[in-house]
């Protein structure tokens, strides 16, 4: 009788499996605002639902969704730039919140009292 044994991963795949999770552990802890807490949260299993998220995030349940869908959006650019060695610049322009990413954004600062989001091109 001949049986045969599961697949057994490669000492290389084991590590670029381990590589992935940590590479996703870090981008998620640099995701702006409530990102991280958000994220985490989601993952678990079996995940909270929205109330429980809303009391533990002191955020209101219908923002949950829209936020939600930012973080994820922030996550895949900012995974995509790192599979792509792009430099991981502008963090702040897939923030959900508005709040600043946690490394300096390369952008020099707006004028004071100017918000550059909300400045109207000229008109002509």
């Amino acid at each position: 009788m001949c049986t045969t044994l599961p697949p057994v991963p490669s000492a290389e795949d084991v590590y670029l499996a381990s590589l992935r999770r940590r590479v996703v552990r870090e981008t998620v802890a640099a995701l702006p605002g409530r990102c991280p807490e958000l994220i985490a949260a989601l993952a678990e299993d079996p995940p909270p639902t929205y109330r429980e998220l809303s009391e533990r995030l002191a955020m209101p349940r219908g923002s949950i969704g829209p936020t939600r869908s930012r973080c994820l959006a922030c996550l895949r650019t900012l995974l995509h730039r790192s599979a792509t060695r792009e430099r991981p610049r502008a963090a702040a322009s897939c923030a959900p919140c508005g709040r600043p990413p946690l490394s300096p954004s390369p952008q020099p600062p707006a004028p004071p009292g100017r918000d550059p989001r909300h400045v109207r091109a000229p008109e002509g």
